[in-house]
């Protein structure tokens, strides 16, 4: 059910996957290691130790823990938030393609049976 005065502005459904993700800034060439949070066809949800400012374009490169496959996929970071002292949530937009949430989610939960 949605708060009064909140409205939804999600195009697609999110789904909790917790999955190994390398990000390379190109303009600046900094490498982050990162875990997903949540995937949806055009975003990612990340958590890192490094902050990541808003507007950076990063190649993004999803690392699938039951085959080692490496999903290649460029996106924006929208916005960056510090959870705790040493961990911040950082949500990025994928840009010019889809990701299939629903095969990579259970992928990554079959492969931590």
């Amino acid at each position: 059910m949605q708060e009064a005065g909140f409205r939804e502005r999600r195009s697609c459904p999110r789904f909790y996957a917790r999955i190994a993700v390398l990000c390379v800034n190109p303009a600046t060439s900094i490498v982050y290691l990162a875990m997903t949070h949540e995937l949806s066809a055009h975003g990612i949800r990340i958590i890192s130790t490094e902050p990541i400012q808003p507007s950076s374009l990063l190649n993004i490169c999803i690392n699938m823990p039951d085959n080692g496959e490496q999903i290649n996929v460029r996106g924006q970071v929208v916005w960056s938030q510090q959870v705790n002292d040493d961990h911040f949530m950082i949500g990025i937009h994928l840009k010019n393609c889809a990701l299939k949430p629903v095969p990579i989610a259970l992928r990554s939960i079959q492969a931590n049976l």
